[in-house]
């Protein structure tokens, strides 16, 4: 896993923050809390066809391109899809900018985490011993318990809960509420890469690469369809 480096350390001090709408200013907010003061965003990044040229917060909106122009410092990629920052990290990769994380608080993160490159952890977010963060992985759920292992590139998003003994894979989406119950030592939870966990859906069984899972509990769109019919 790669040596991450995180917001607020002596070499991201002043960044740049991926994404210019609501939700990514919001997080770049957090990230600043998170380093206690010692980090401040220079510009957002965004170019997206309708980017504004200034953010909610009054910083500058620059292109991909605009980077250039600031060419020592790191970025933090705050977009929340999984095909979003996997596909702007290989753009970076290219470019040879360094991305940075976000570390979530250290009373809540446990020091036995194993977090990876570009990791973002939010501040309400609850990471237990023996999980692995791979690269790219966006934390947002109220709890990741022990011994979990995310893929590259997954969203974990708010108010959601992954139990003990489980492996997600890259690139999949849980959505706000969702619950990923435990698997065991031996027997563990599964979900497959590119899967998507509904909003509120409750999981208690394996969903494989690529499904799509909704309600409590957890099925298809179609066994859900099948249901309501009878």
């Amino acid at each position: 896993m790669a040596v991450r480096e995180v917001i607020g350390h002596k070499s991201a001090r002043r960044i740049l923050v991926y994404g210019s709408t609501g939700a990514s200013v919001h997080i770049a907010f957090e990230g600043i809390h998170q380093a206690g003061g010692r980090a401040s965003v220079v510009a957002y990044v965004d170019d997206t066809p309708d980017a504004p040229d200034v953010a909610c917060d009054g910083l500058p909106v620059i292109d991909f391109d605009g980077m250039a122009d600031y060419p020592d410092l790191p970025i933090l990629v705050a977009v929340q899809s999984a095909h979003g920052r996997r596909s702007l990290f290989e753009r970076l990769d290219e470019v040879g900018r360094r991305i940075i994380g976000m570390p979530g608080l250290a009373h809540l993160v446990h020091p036995l985490a194993e977090v990876g490159e570009g990791v973002v952890v939010s501040s309400t977010s609850r990471v237990m011993p023996g999980v692995r963060l791979e690269r790219g992985v966006m934390v947002l759920a109220d709890l990741v318990a022990e011994d979990v292992h995310v893929g590259e590139y997954t969203t974990l998003a708010v108010h959601s809960i992954v139990l003990g003994h489980v492996d997600i894979g890259a690139d999949v989406h849980v959505a706000p509420g969702a619950i990923i119950n435990n698997g065991r030592v031996g027997r563990r939870m599964t979900i497959g890469d590119g899967a998507i966990i509904g909003t509120g859906a409750v999981v208690d069984r394996p969903v494989g690469a690529g499904e799509v899972v909704l309600g409590n509990r957890a099925m298809s769109p179609e066994a859900w369809h099948r249901l309501r019919a009878l």
